[in-house]
């Protein structure tokens, strides 16, 4: 995030001050690939924080989520087919 110093100045204590902050602005990328954050409104959020916690969150799961709908690799039961047709290795043999 940059910040112009006059508006550095009329953020101070929320830059300053804040532990979250709400920052409103223009992304911009320069020909090197940096990207930038040009800020033109910076809110101090940090009263937000002591409701973390409070309300349960329920995201919207996509069909593809893998901890909703979990998937076998592709060729899984191919390969493997019916628990009793695994190979049973034989027993070593101890040379005392």
């Amino acid at each position: 995030m940059l910040l112009w110093a006059r508006q550095f100045e009329r953020y101070r204590r929320a830059v300053m001050a804040s532990r979250l902050m709400e920052v409103a602005g223009e992304v911009q990328r320069s020909r090197e690939g940096v990207v930038h954050l040009m800020a033109n409104r910076v809110v101090d959020r940090t009263a937000l924080l002591d409701t973390l916690g409070d309300t349960p969150v329920h995201p919207d799961l996509c069909r593809a989520d893998e901890v909703a709908h979990p998937q076998q690799p592709r060729g899984y039961a191919q390969r493997h087919g019916h628990p009793r047709n695994v190979r049973i290795l034989p027993k070593s043999r101890d040379f005392h």
